[in-house]
């Protein structure tokens, strides 16, 4: 499905409690719905992401949109706002998450947000940090220092400061980002930087450690209510790692990030655009029609929105939505060598370009000239499985299907028969509420007819709806049957009655197969 780059109109709304500190908010994420296939298809993704992935490509709606609620996760209403039973790219790894959105939105981030919120409360007190100081305004240079002084890479350096920033520690005696994430939080312990004749030791992270927990005890007995709060989540999960003080800190600045990215929320909504996804200390904001970057005069305003709300100096940065899955790759043609995948793509954008559904074992089409009609599919013998006959309909001019088609082929229609199982509900909508004529269709429960020029009509084609029964003949207006249909339904309700009747008073109607389907 082609999707847009045009900004929609914004869906979304938030509800405010507890002054501006925004208890939940809705909004419309967007990502690429052929991406999230070719994602489905990627041998590269494991099988849990892969289950997240469909259920937001079930719920999905219009196309690549899908609704989601943002809350607090605890009563009082403290912190970041999560994505609600979880199904959000928020909670998609970021290499996915990009390769899902790269094409529809900008990535807004807030650069070095949370040692910059905790600065801002600092000085708000009254509370000397010159080492945090030193680090908010020169983060680089001490990246640069840490690597010198420890061997370590960049990567490392940053997951060694954020977990000084939640009140751990690491004895910094090791070379990779792996084994330092690895590591059990413990003392960080100064000794001399390898290879240095100098026998001068390098004490900032000793220092800046220091610091922050004297800062944290400061934060938690300013605000104790949040403290409390810390404190009953540590009993109610009966945590014992980590500084007991470093939830209590979190959710006070991830108060100050989550009215940040409210302001930062309503200023875009203010200068007509549309922010789709809440990414913890960043945001979606979808991509106008020919636009690369954001303006920066946007993001300054966005900028000073944050200090007129929260009263920190915070800047903001666009993000390179950078992903290493080969997505087009898999678009066109398979350049991981997997036969599979290729032909899975190939029946995925088969039956999306002619509307094919899966009902009842079988591919069936729609009716030609209608707006949610279909039919069995035509295709192959009688006695050749009906899945099998449309996969090898399809692939009849793909080679690398045919090399090894007995096994390439079991494994096909295991993944149709799962894939559109998974969407059953979404292709089932409607059902039994229409019937289709040829001229258009007739929604039993609102009594009325849609005609097939009707803007409505494209609106039920592409939400999915699929017509109970079709008639080709003209809807007039002067037959009694859409009526005294909507009377059976409402006296039989959703009982076996109910299907024995219709299928009965179809067989006395019509030849066996002729209309009844």
């Amino acid at each position: 499905m082609a999707s847009s780059n045009t900004t929609p109109a914004n869906p979304a709304h938030t509800t405010q409690q507890k002054g501006d500190a925004g208890h939940s908010t809705v909004l419309e994420e967007r990502f690429d719905p052929d991406a999230m296939l070719a994602c489905l298809a990627h041998p590269g993704i494991d099988t849990a992401t892969k289950e997240r992935l469909k259920m937001m490509h079930k719920k999905r709606r219009d196309g690549n949109g899908l609704c989601v609620t943002y809350k607090k996760n605890n009563k009082k209403g403290y912190g970041r706002l999560y994505a609600d039973k979880g199904l959000s790219l928020q909670m998609v790894p970021s290499d996915i998450r990009n390769a899902l959105c790269s094409r529809l939105v900008h990535d807004v981030d807030m650069a070095n947000a949370h040692p910059n919120f905790e600065l801002h409360l600092a000085k708000k007190h009254g509370w000397v940090c010159d080492q945090l100081q030193r680090l908010c305004c020169n983060r680089e240079q001490v990246l640069q220092e840490m690597q010198n002084a420890y061997g370590i890479d960049r990567t490392a350096a940053k997951v060694v400061l954020l977990k000084l920033l939640y009140l751990g520690g690491l004895p910094l005696d090791h070379r990779n980002a792996k084994a330092l994430e690895g590591l059990e939080c413990g003392e960080i312990n100064s000794f001399e930087a390898p290879g240095s004749s100098s026998s001068s030791t390098y004490t900032y992270l000793e220092e800046l450690q220091a610091e922050l927990r004297t800062l944290a005890s400061n934060i938690a007995a300013q605000y104790p209510e949040h403290a409390k709060e810390a404190a009953r989540q540590r009993a109610a999960t009966k945590k014992t790692s980590g500084h007991p003080l470093a939830t209590a800190v979190s959710l006070v600045v991830g108060d100050l990030e989550n009215r940040a990215l409210l302001a930062m929320k309503r200023e875009l909504e203010v200068q007509g655009r549309c922010v789709t996804t809440l990414v913890y200390d960043g945001l979606h904001v979808m991509r106008l029609e020919g636009e690369t970057q954001l303006p920066a005069e946007l993001l300054m305003a966005c900028e000073t929105a944050i200090q007129r709300d929260t009263g920190a100096a915070i800047k903001l940065a666009q993000k390179p939505m950078e992903t290493t899955l080969q997505l087009d790759g898999l678009r066109q043609e398979d350049n991981s060598g997997n036969c599979c995948t290729t032909c899975m793509l190939a029946l995925l954008r088969h039956a999306k370009q002619n509307r094919l559904i899966r009902m009842w074992g079988e591919v069936w089409e729609p009716v030609p000239g209608t707006i949610c009609a279909y039919q069995p599919a035509a295709d192959g013998s009688a006695d050749e499985h009906p899945l099998r006959s449309y996969i090898n309909s399809v692939l009849a001019d793909t080679p690398s299907y045919y090399e090894k088609v007995g096994t390439t082929q079991n494994t096909l229609v295991t993944f149709l028969e799962q894939y559109q199982h998974k969407v059953k509900g979404y292709h089932y909508r409607g059902y039994r509420d229409l019937l289709s004529f040829a001229n258009g269709v007739y929604v039993l429960p609102e009594d009325r007819f849609i005609s097939n020029d009707d803007a409505e009509a494209t609106h039920i084609q592409s939400s999915g709806g699929i017509a109970r029964h079709h008639i080709p003949m003209e809807f007039t207006g002067s037959t009694d049957t859409p009526k005294f249909d909507k009377l059976v339904t409402y006296q039989l309700d959703d009982g076996a009655a109910y299907a024995w009747f219709l299928t009965l008073l179809g067989r006395m109607q019509y030849r066996v197969g002729q209309l009844d389907n």
